[in-house]
């Protein structure tokens, strides 16, 4: 049986920016009333319902948005960018 060191192991947690915020249609003053937009990362997830990218407060564990991802998350399969013939 293999053993892997936690160090193999990465997940990126983008900071979360304003313009971010107002793309996806939330208030900055509403989600930030009582935070810092500092505390919040954006990054994926794998529920029983499939990938879904979540920003999450990293203080409190709070998701503050949801949103349905690429069937795969993030594998990439090569014949993604092929035209069909």
């Amino acid at each position: 049986m293999a053993t892997y060191a936690a160090d193999d192991v990465s997940l990126y947690r983008l900071p979360v920016t304003e313009s971010l915020l107002e793309d996806i249609g939330l208030d900055v003053e509403t989600v930030c009333a009582d935070q810092s937009i500092e505390n919040l990362r954006r990054y994926p997830v794998l529920t029983e319902g499939g990938w879904f990218l979540v920003i999450v407060n990293q203080n409190t564990l709070e998701e503050i948005h949801r949103c349905q991802w690429r069937l795969l998350g993030p594998i990439e399969l090569l014949s993604h960018g092929l035209d069909p013939c």
